[in-house]
């Protein structure tokens, strides 16, 4: 057993901040869960986190959701955290966010977003998403570029997108991307889940693509959840 000295604290944590998203793609587990557009943290209990955070000097703070950027009081917390020193970093489906919101975010501390990505189809039918998601995130990445804010891609790999990978891996490397994050669909909807024999081709693809540029992380969970440090 540790003593009280001896414990040690967490580096990172996970703040979901709203359950609230601008999709509602079928291998999300918040809709599986029956938890999505139901919830988001209030003000109040914000402001109790950033303390805490602060008092046990949590150096990254992951945001995430549904999408931190559809609450209302993102850039305030934020600029909380950056004022007690802490990293925050958000994961988002980058869509419809302005220059102007993206300054703030910037001006308040954000110096990486999270960008999840699970197809380069335009099609809704193809990309889980909406007829032309990636124009969208296109064009926050141009924004990121011009704002000088790091960026990465996270895909949810399923059955349906695996076949994918090799083109999203290329897509990160040529738009500048930090880090392309790999995680699976664990559910049970057979449409999406993955095979045995499909994991260890995802395994083995992380392997061979990281000899080639950029750097792509399989963590093998469920949820999009993990950030550049």
């Amino acid at each position: 057993m540790f003593r009280d000295d001896e414990l040690f604290l967490p580096i990172k944590v996970y703040i979901y901040l709203t359950n609230h998203c601008h999709y509602e793609c079928d291998y999300c587990f918040l809709k599986e869960m029956k938890m999505l557009n139901t919830k988001e943290i209030s003000k109040e209990d914000l402001e109790k986190i950033a303390y805490y955070l602060e008092k046990y000097k949590v150096p990254l703070v992951a945001i995430c959701g549904g999408d931190p950027i559809l609450h209302p009081k993102l850039i305030d917390f934020v600029q909380l955290l950056s004022e007690h020193k802490n990293y925050p970093t958000i994961a988002t489906n980058a869509v419809d966010v302005s220059y102007e919101y993206l300054y703030q975010l910037k001006s308040a501390g954000i110096r990486y977003l999270q960008i999840g990505i699970d197809s380069l189809r335009y099609s809704k039918l193809d990309n889980y998403k909406e007829n032309g998601h990636l124009r969208k995130v296109e064009k926050t990445v141009k924004y990121l570029k011009e704002l000088g804010i790091l960026y990465g891609f996270a895909t949810c790999v399923t059955r349906k997108n695996i076949g994918e990978l090799s083109k999203i891996a290329s897509y990160a490397k040529e738009t500048g991307a930090e880090l392309l994050k790999l995680s699976t669909y664990d559910g049970e909807n057979q449409v999406y889940k993955l095979t045995e024999i499909q994991k260890e081709e995802l395994k083995i693809f992380v392997r061979q693509y990281n000899t080639d540029g950029i750097y792509v992380r399989y963590s093998p969970v469920q949820e999009t959840l993990n950030y550049v440090s």
